[in-house]
């Protein structure tokens, strides 16, 4: 062996770990700076995300027309996870806003609610992945009926349900 070919072979490998090493250093750099970002995406988010790592779906779908009935009969509480600012303009009457992000940043507002009551939950779109994820968080933390609205709040809309302006407490 030359040794031309031998200086060859341990630069290829030094070349190779510093390239690992950088790669795991910008991947942890980024996952921290995620978790301490106002915006950035949340661990129990990126597990939840993982497929195969959530437990069995615990949550129904609901219709539009249903959950309009539930909603005359006031045996429910709808949870609007848009966010804050579309929340403001119009929502489901008597909704309790809890936007996406703010759940897993940020959930004891919502904790206070009780366990054992009955939620819809609802995004703008039908068949939201945001709203699956925080159905998924909501039956891990051990509300027992979780229901997410199948169309969504445009279906709503589109069904002209009575809607009302925002505001917060």
């Amino acid at each position: 062996m030359s040794p031309s070919s031998l200086i060859f072979k341990n630069n290829t490998w030094k070349i190779g770990v510093r390239l690992t090493i950088m790669s795991l250093g910008s991947l942890l750099i980024g996952f921290l700076a995620n978790q301490f970002l106002n915006r950035g995406i949340h661990w129990k988010i990126l597990l939840l995300s993982l497929p195969g790592t959530s437990e069995q779906t615990k949550w129904h779908y609901v219709s539009t027309d249903s959950a309009f009935s539930i909603f005359l009969q006031q045996e429910v509480l709808f949870v609007d996870i848009r966010n804050r600012e579309d929340f403001e303009i119009d929502h489901i009457p008597n909704a309790f806003s809890l936007p996406f992000f703010s759940y897993f940043n940020n959930s004891e507002q919502f904790h206070q609610q009780n366990r054992d009551a009955t939620f819809i939950l609802y995004d703008l779109e039908r068949n939201s992945k945001d709203v699956r994820l925080v159905a998924r968080q909501v039956i891990k933390d051990k509300f027992s009926s979780v229901y997410i609205l199948r169309g969504g709040f445009v279906e709503w809309l589109d069904r002209t349900y009575p809607v009302e302006g925002g505001h917060f407490e």
